[in-house]
């Protein structure tokens, strides 16, 4: 393009051309393309790069497949689920397992409460693959449903993956998840739920 050319590293977070670096407040793969576009666009109506650098610094995503949580001392990657079913699940899945580096997955799917009755379904991990885990560096599975842990951890076993590397939890609250954390030797942390999980755990 007229601008020149441009290197993205993805380690940190920043775009770099013409001696200006572009930092991108939310730094996933599945954003990049939105990000790029977004500049390119800006940079060949005549925006200038301090306005492009400045507005991308400022953009706070307020929705969208990941939010950075923390859970005790831990930074957690939350993969939101707004509608569970098995494509939902098999897409965090499949994104998660992309990621080559050592990691910890938190699975906390579970039983929904608005209305009677309970509903309890877990079919929806027998119909997904979790391949993806066992072909990429994950250090421990943690199940943390009351009704769903169990089945989880079922379901991580009939994958293969080492039983001793599934933790099933009593709850869900941060004191428990955290305890359950600072045992594994990565902070890469992964969480599946849908999107009442911070309401059930009272983490802010």
């Amino acid at each position: 393009d007229s601008t020149g050319a441009y290197t993205y590293d993805g380690s940190v977070g920043t775009w770099t051309g013409n001696d200006t670096t572009f930092a991108f407040r939310c730094n996933r793969n599945e954003f990049l393309y939105s990000y790029t576009l977004a500049a390119s666009i800006a940079l060949e109506l005549g925006v200038s790069e301090k306005n492009v650098q400045n507005a991308l610094e400022s953009y706070d995503k307020k929705v969208g497949q990941w939010e950075d949580r923390k859970v005790g001392k831990h930074s957690v990657k939350y993969f939101r689920i707004k509608q569970e079913n098995s494509e939902t699940l098999q897409s965090a899945i499949s994104t998660i397992g992309a990621d080559s580096n050592r990691k910890t997955v938190i699975m906390g799917l579970d039983e929904y409460i608005d209305f009677y009755p309970e509903y309890i379904n877990g079919c929806y991990m027998f119909d997904s693959s979790f391949k993806p885990f066992l072909d990429s560096d994950t250090e421990k599975c943690i199940c943390t449903s009351p009704a769903l842990g169990h089945v989880g951890a079922l379901r991580f076993l009939y994958e293969g993956i080492d039983p001793a590397s599934v933790v099933v939890l009593p709850d869900s609250k941060e004191a428990t998840l955290d305890r359950a954390l600072s045992d594994s030797t990565n902070e890469n942390i992964y969480l599946i739920e849908e999107l009442p999980f911070w309401k059930k755990t009272g983490v802010n």
